[in-house]
Order: C-alpha cells, then sequence, then structure tokens
C-alpha cells in the first residue's frame, strides 16, 4: 500500500508506504497482529464504533462514525507511551467528490472559518 502527500512549501509529491503508515485513516500498511470492534463510544457528534488495532510498535485506536468518518484516533508505543491524540472538531457530509485523490492534494478542504495562515520561523542548523 502507498500513499501520496504534497510538501507544501516546494509543491514536491511524495509517494511510498511509508507515507500510507502516517496518513490519515485507518493504518493497515504493517502487519496486524490484532484488531477488534471495541463496542461504542459517544463522541461530540453522535455514537461511533470503538476500532484497536495493534501491530508490533503501536497499538491505535479509531473512533468510526456509521458514513466511515473518523472521528478520533490514537497511537501509542506498545509500552502505552501516547504518540497522538486526535479529535475532529467539525463534521460535515459535505466534502468535495474527489478529496482522496492525488489531484486534491493541492486544494484545501477545510471550511474557512478554520483556515489560520500561521508563519513559523525558517528552520536553522543547529
Amino acid at each position: 500500500m502507498t500513499g501520496t502527500y504534497v510538501q507544501m512549501g516546494s509543491a514536491k509529491m511524495v509517494t511510498g508506504a511509508a507515507v500510507a503508515r502516517a496518513a490519515c485513516g485507518v493504518q493497515a500498511n504493517s502487519v496486524i497482529q490484532s484488531a477488534r470492534i471495541a463496542g461504542k463510544r459517544d463522541t461530540r457528534f453522535g455514537p461511533a464504533t470503538h476500532l484497536i488495532v495493534v501491530d508490533a510498535d503501536n497499538i491505535r485506536t479509531y473512533d468510526v462514525d456509521a458514513n466511515g468518518v473518523l472521528l478520533g484516533a490514537t497511537i501509542s508505543d506498545r509500552d502505552g507511551s501516547l504518540r497522538l491524540v486526535s479529535r475532529a472538531v467539525s463534521f460535515t457530509v459535505d466534502v468535495p467528490p474527489d478529496i482522496f485523490s492525488i489531484e486534491s492534494l493541492g486544494k484545501s478542504a477545510v471550511p474557512e472559518r478554520f483556515r489560520k495562515f500561521v508563519r513559523y520561523p525558517a528552520p536553522t542548523a543547529d
């Protein structure tokens, strides 16, 4: 399985298995040691199915609504050290039909009200 992303500063497209492992969505680009449906959970957007997926390195959890939308996710090391917590801040069924296409990588699907320009300082060679 491969994934693709665009480096926004250079507009360079990068494709590969490592991209797929880091992409949004239920990560299935490694050997899954176990996966289970752990029941229903309440989210700010309503009920979701709670999934737990374990591979050699990580324990991942996902809260998925009835339409397949990821409303939340966590990634932990196998020792339980939390690496990522992600929660949806907004939810709409009105999304571009090509949202997961290569062509969509050059445009944002984020509603205007959530966009904020932030200029970070250039990296230094320390």
